[in-house]
């Protein structure tokens, strides 16, 4: 005896998933009201998260960790040594560690991040490979402002960057890490007095005067503007006689 039409038909269609289900039950979150719903520290995540990507680094997790997946690889809350904490992001390139960076919530003064950026590098644990220690490039970003440490200076410190930097061009830097270009600035030669002016001279020696100031934090001196006495009395301009007609 054959079934009726109606339960052939029921059997000949496709059983839905328990996911699908689930989907007609409870509508998915709109993008727009997923990302209202995020706190300020996970805004800046997704922020960073997309300049790294856009500037050719592999985000991977602590927990599923491949660093032969890329020439960057970031991997995110990178336990350090004990007493050091976690690194928000750990940047390794061609599979040594290079970097760190540090993330804040938008708004925040970044300044005062390098010094915990730079425990960061120094709390790097002994079996993990590096190029060098501490490592040299860190990073403090809230997604919105990014400032870049190169330890590769001989006067390293925090400076604003428009974007991270590539890690192709990292590499780039530990590569010609001798032929730092502050570092070959420092060793200029002398200058050859007999062939300058004294006045050319006097310029030349007046410098790292004016760039010592300048690094203490002060501003160089203005020459004093010309101020012409008022009070002085002037000449009377003498004027000719009018001619009679």
């Amino acid at each position: 005896m054959c079934p009726p039409p109606c339960i052939t038909n029921r059997l000949r269609q496709p059983s839905t998933s328990l996911s699908q289900q689930v989907r007609r039950i409870i509508p998915p979150v709109p993008a727009s009201q997923a990302a209202m719903s995020l706190t300020p520290e996970q805004k800046a995540r997704v922020a960073i998260d997309r300049a790294l990507t856009g500037a050719g680094w592999v985000i991977q997790s602590r927990d599923s960790v491949n660093l032969s997946a890329a020439t960057g690889v970031a991997i995110r809350e990178f336990t350090l040594q004990k007493g050091y904490g976690t690194a928000d992001y750990l940047l390794f390139v061609d599979g040594a560690a290079a970097g760190a960076l540090e993330a804040k919530k938008p708004g925040e003064t970044l300044t005062g991040v390098e010094v915990q950026t730079e425990r960061c590098s120094e709390g790097l644990p002994k079996e993990i490979p590096a190029h060098r220690r501490p490592l040299p490039f860190l990073y403090q970003s809230t997604g919105v402002e990014t400032r870049f440490t190169n330890r590769l200076d001989p006067a390293p410190r925090s400076r604003p960057v428009f974007h991270i930097h590539r890690p192709e061009m990292l590499g780039g830097w530990l590569a010609d890490a001798p032929l730092n270009l502050r570092r070959q600035l420092q060793g200029l030669p002398q200058i050859d007095a007999k062939s300058l002016w004294p006045a050319q001279l006097r310029a030349e020696s007046s410098r790292p005067r004016r760039d010592s100031r300048r690094n203490r934090g002060g501003s160089p001196r203005r020459p004093r503007p010309i101020r012409r006495n008022l009070n002085r009395s002037r000449p009377k301009r003498m004027h000719a006689p009018a001619r009679k007609l």
